[in-house]
């Protein structure tokens, strides 16, 4: 053995062979070639929002609520707080009503004692009952108020949902957020229109349609980048506007498929975002765009949040994983032309920006998070391209830095430039610097990153067979178990060197 193998040589540590199965999900990069390529444990408590005074206020808000917006955050205790106050100013007049009748009672008896037939007993048990009613009554007033008053306090510190409040019970400390029963008005989806653009763009191959959304009202846009990449030539149209205006690249983050344009135009209506962190699973959203293209602009759709928090992996034509994302999940339509506009809650604010769906099923859809989002268009304005700064939004692919090919063993292959090809043993004989064979299966080691933390343990000619106790077979099994990991983080690989088995701990990089 060479010095290179002396040195390379970890201390034994055997792994037990346990098989798994590599799942490879399909997903379309972008939005806009749909046609032509090929899991956070939120438990959500759905309160049916059945409140406690089932008076004819429901009834009311629920008729006003789709005719107007008036989903309130705030607490709606003042019709209890207001019913207290009645009630209590009601007692006095309560407690006067009994004296007076009392009072009544006894004129009446003065009146009627020289009258015989009316006894002594009777007159007795007739006051007597009308003092028991009123005592009665002016009980039953007490004990309205001590329920108000005791309802109110439980509205107040938020233990029972008020209006179109709904408490989620054990999802997170932020709050309540909005009930997902609650819709956004046509007055409110219509008016939000204004802060969307559909984006017209011709490349040297032809060229396609996408959606924006208004940064500032001095003309700044965010979109997506596979929208505007390669454009030579961008068009902006503006919501109930014949003029459209060309539109320049500011800057971009390829990986995070955000890109900001800018138009020279002002007095614009920017939107407004909302902190994408606060979105739970059955809220209700819309998407706003042009699926389809420029005919169908500024179309609505509506869903849910399906998941508030998905991971991506978006692979490559060769199934090569090209990155994670982290994104939105909705079940509102998207659709090639989508790509780059809002998807926003039942208050009119941006949560997430669309940019992909999923190529083979419907009500698969997925949008860049707010909250990541601004951080990197913010940085995009002031820097420009941003390609390689750190994101919440997306995640470079590990790398384990080792190429390879599957080898059966007791069988003899030529290294080619493609791989390998399977030879005869007598040309192999003939041929030993070209030809190699192996005595167990896995994946031939035929070079290394050295860059990367494998180098430091294995070399040229070893036979991996595990990683993390999974037996692989070719290259890609390696890439299958690889992928579920990010960069930094450390995978067992089993190796056998001069038919010896060793196990050692190799730290992921990740790609530039």
């Amino acid at each position: 053995m060479n010095e290179q193998n002396e040195k390379n040589i970890p201390s034994e540590n055997r792994e037990d062979n346990t098989a798994a199965e590599a799942f490879k999900p399909e997903f379309n990069d972008l939005v806009v070639d749909i046609d032509a390529t090929a899991d956070e444990n939120s438990d959500i408590v759905e309160e049916t929002n059945n409140n406690a005074d089932t008076s004819s206020a429901n009834c009311a808000a629920d008729q006003d609520r789709g005719e107007n917006f008036a989903v309130s955050n705030e607490p709606s205790e003042s019709k209890y707080t207001d019913t207290v106050v009645e009630t209590a100013q009601e007692l006095p007049s309560v407690v006067d009503e009994v004296e007076s009748e009392t009072q009544n009672i006894e004129t009446f008896n003065t009146n009627k004692v020289d009258k015989p037939k009316k006894s002594k007993r009777n007159r007795r048990h007739t006051t007597r009952t009308l003092i028991k009613e009123s005592n009665v009554a002016l009980m039953l007033s007490a004990v309205s108020v001590i329920l108000l008053v005791a309802l109110t306090a439980l509205l107040s510190i938020g233990i029972l949902p008020a209006g179109n409040r709904m408490v989620y019970v054990g999802v997170s400390t932020l709050g309540p957020v909005e009930s997902a029963s609650g819709y956004a008005s046509p007055e409110l989806l219509e008016e939000f229109k204004n802060s969307v653009v559909i984006i017209d763009v011709t490349t040297a191959t032809g060229g396609g349609t996408g959606s924006g959304i208004i940064l500032s009202q001095d003309g700044y846009i965010v979109t997506n980048y596979h929208v505007v990449s390669g454009a030579k030539k961008i068009s902006v149209a503006f919501y109930n506007k014949s003029e459209q205006l060309s539109a320049e690249v500011i800057g971009y983050s390829e990986r995070d498929d955000i890109a900001v344009i800018k138009v020279n135009a002002t007095g614009l209506r920017p939107a407004t975002f909302a902190n994408s962190e606060n979105c739970r699973t059955g809220e209700i959203v819309y998407a706003v765009g042009a699926p389809e293209g420029s005919d169908f602009g500024w179309s609505i759709t509506s869903g849910i949040i399906s998941e508030p928090v998905r991971e991506v992996k978006i692979y490559a034509s060769d199934y090569v994983l090209e990155k994670k994302m982290y994104l939105l999940q909705t079940d509102a339509a998207v659709n090639p032309g989508n790509s780059g506009g809002p998807l926003i809650n039942v208050r009119g604010e941006v949560v997430g920006i669309i940019t992909l769906k999923r190529s083979n099923a419907a009500g698969i859809g997925f949008a860049l998070p707010s909250s990541g989002s601004l951080e990197l268009i913010e940085a995009i304005i002031e820097k420009g391209n941003i390609d390689g700064v750190v994101s919440s939004v997306s995640k470079s692919r590990p790398l384990i830095g080792i190429t390879g090919v599957g080898l059966e063993p007791g069988v003899w292959y030529e290294q080619t430039s493609d791989g390998v090809r399977v030879v005869t043993e007598a040309f192999a004989q003939a041929h030993p610097s070209l030809c190699i064979s192996t005595d167990v299966a896995g994946v031939y080691v035929t070079s290394l990153n050295p860059k990367l933390d494998a180098s430091n343990y294995l070399i040229e000619g070893d036979v991996i067979t595990h990683v993390n106790g999974m037996e692989v077979y070719v290259t890609y099994d390696i890439m299958d178990i690889v992928n579920n990991f990010d960069g930094g983080e450390v995978v067992k690989v089993t190796f056998v060197r001069d038919g010896e088995s060793y196990t050692v701990d190799i730290t992921l990089g990740t790609e530039d």
